[in-house]
């Protein structure tokens, strides 16, 4: 696996391997420093199936680091450093890490470890680029590990998948020769490591000789300098949605990979129609089957549901009914997984890697395996699989995979929470978010705000739900049970602690009404948290293109969100963004806007938009 993208420095030494912000890497001086740090970490003992925890900024640093680990020949555990401390924590006791590769601005955020900690931003890396470097070993068989990638739990914990380095050969071996070198010229890596997407944005191009262009994640596309280069993007459809309201998609993009989402044909329609993109991809597959599984090219004249496709080089899938025989086509079944990229299973959960991961009925080959992914498949005509849905509580919003079990496992940790149900709703768009339901233990009242900062604690920001409701009582099925269909529609509420205090000028009362559409809720105080109003990055999209197109402002989502209350990005609107004399003008929209109807607010912003 190491030697693919080490070719490509004796290949093409001067071509450039990787681009963040005004920084390039050419192949020789990526190798170069990935050589030095790799036999660092050997000194340090690592070797095969060692495994070094990675929680770092998103620069080149954290790209060397992770390329290291790997040819000293061990296997990296990603770190998020958004994730709270108590789900890092966890990770790094379950893996049970011996060294961990960090940054001094980030050790405030980690646990306390009695791991070996090395921060390598207190002048360590230029001191491991000076040294000589010793020979590196590299005699790791293929079935060693590459990386133990966590993923949600049923139990309330985070499970750790183990993916070998020959499924990541396998994988890239696949992608190699299915994209083009010109598809692949300039990949954007905007996913974090923790998740399987990033397997494509960072291996596949450097094993291909082509370009990694990094960037803090998708929606900040539009904000880095070599946004131009970029032909290739990988990505979720609700992020990819986010950057056509944006009109944040280079006209360099001809290819768009969609995965971890069901795919809307009017958004493969949407991305046809409004950017230069001439193949759009859907692609499948679990973290257990190291990230894409089966794919399908979606032309532009087609008029049907896109579907997932057929199986990738070397795998296998299987549509089985309930005794693990074969439907005939076009018959609804269970999809299993078979072939080289499935993982060995996860990291110290026996029962469940045998529960998951089973012999295979229709191989008689010794010590063969396929994996139940719980999804629930159609062979097409044209034997193509079509996404029906699960077969279980698991869910996938906004791309990410999340067991809904997990979220109700955290709230019922909380002392005031007697029962704790979440569901996946759908929203006006089709997307789907997350609503909990509560019902109280006692008699004292409970504080949603209160539970959302608990939430905090325990749950990255993905897993957060948008909406909490409490309830008096849930409705039971006859048999006593929850009836999940019978819950009340969720109603988007504020849940905040803090006084509503109301708009005051102009533009906090046009930023409050455009929060509250996005939201869905009625009002939005001037000093509410954006994000403690249920608001992600998706609904900050939303928001930040109606303002580019109201206010005529280069405004992005990462200065939305590092203003998060309608009173401090207001302030900073009107100080540093809005032109002078245009917030006369802002006023006397806001005045037209309360006398129309949704229609007619609509047509007005398509005509700024045109």
């Amino acid at each position: 696996m190491v030697s693919l993208w080490e070719k490509q420095s004796t290949d093409k030494p001067d071509s450039v391997a990787l681009i963040s912000g005004n920084e390039y890497l050419t192949y020789a001086e990526l190798s170069r420093c990935v050589q030095h740090m790799a036999s660092f970490l050997q000194s340090q003992g690592v070797e095969s199936e060692i495994l070094v925890g990675i929680c770092m900024e998103r620069t080149p640093a954290l790209v060397i680091a992770l390329l290291s680990v790997l040819k000293a020949g061990g296997a990296y555990v990603p770190l998020d450093p958004a994730y709270p401390s108590e789900r890092l924590a966890y990770i790094l006791e379950d893996t049970q890490t011996p060294l961990l590769l960090t940054e001094n601005t980030l050790i405030n955020k980690l646990p306390s470890l009695h791991t070996n900690v090395i921060c390598l931003d207190d002048g360590l890396w230029d001191t491991i680029t000076r040294e000589a470097t010793d020979a590196i070993l590299q005699n790791e068989p293929a079935t060693s590990l590459a990386y133990v990638m966590y993923t949600s739990g049923s139990t309330g914990n985070p499970k750790g998948v183990a993916i070998s380095r020959q499924g990541v050969c396998e994988f890239i071996d696949w992608a190699c020769n299915t994209f083009s070198s010109a598809q692949l010229y300039g990949v954007l890596a905007g996913t974090s490591i923790c998740f399987d997407l990033s397997i494509f944005e960072l291996l596949v191009p450097l094993s291909s000789g082509t370009t990694v262009v990094l960037a803090q994640d998708v929606l900040q596309l539009q904000q880095i300098p070599a946004a131009h280069c970029v032909t290739l993007i990988n990505t979720v459809p609700s992020a990819i949605t986010g950057l056509l309201q944006l009109d944040g998609v280079p006209d360099s993009v001809h290819t768009v990979n969609l995965a971890g989402e069901p795919l809307p044909l009017q958004l493969v329609q949407q991305i046809y129609q409004r950017t230069s993109v001439e193949r759009v991809f859907n692609l499948y597959g679990p973290s257990e089957d190291t990230t894409y599984s089966t794919y399908a090219a979606i032309l532009p004249d087609s008029n049907d549901t896109p579907p997932i496709g057929k199986p990738v080089t070397n795998t296998q899938a299987y549509v089985l009914d309930a005794t693990w025989h074969s439907v005939t086509p076009q018959t609804a079944g269970e999809l299993y997984l078979g072939g080289a990229s499935l993982a060995r299973g996860y990291l110290h959960r026996p029962a469940l890697t045998a529960e998951r991961f089973l012999p295979d009925p229709l191989n008689t080959a010794l010590g063969v395996r396929m994996y139940r992914t719980g999804d629930r498949v159609v062979q097409r005509e044209d034997t193509a699989l079509s996404f029906l849905g699960r077969a279980d509580q698991q869910v996938k919003v906004r791309g990410y995979r999340i067991e809904l079990g997990e979220i109700e496992a955290v709230l019922m940790r909380h002392p005031m929470v007697a029962q704790a149900i979440v569901q996946a709703c759908p929203n006006d768009q089709g997307l789907l978010y997350l609503a909990a339901y509560l019902k109280t233990s006692g008699t004292k009242n409970l504080s949603l705000a209160h539970v959302r900062r608990f939430l905090h604690t325990y749950l990255p920001e993905y897993m957060l739900p948008s909406a909490l409701m409490l309830l008096r009582d849930f409705p039971l099925t006859p048999n006593g049970k929850v009836d999940r269909h019978a819950l009340p529609p969720p109603q988007p509420t504020q849940v905040t602690d803090v006084p509503l205090v109301a708009p005051r000028t102009s533009v906090e009362a046009v930023i409050a009404a455009m929060w509250g559409e996005a939201l869905s809720i009625p009002q939005i105080g001037i000093q509410d948290d954006f994000l403690d109003l249920g608001g992600h990055s998706l609904h900050a999209t939303q928001v930040v293109s109606r303002i580019r197109q109201l206010f005529q402002t280069p405004l992005t989502v990462q200065q939305l969100l590092a203003h998060p209350t309608v009173e401090a990005l207001a302030d900073y609107l009107v100080t540093t963004e809005i032109q002078p004399g245009r917030t006369h003008k802002i006023a006397q929209t806001l005045q037209r806007l309360k006398h129309m109807s949704a229609t007619e607010k609509q047509q007005m912003l398509q005509q700024k938009r045109g």
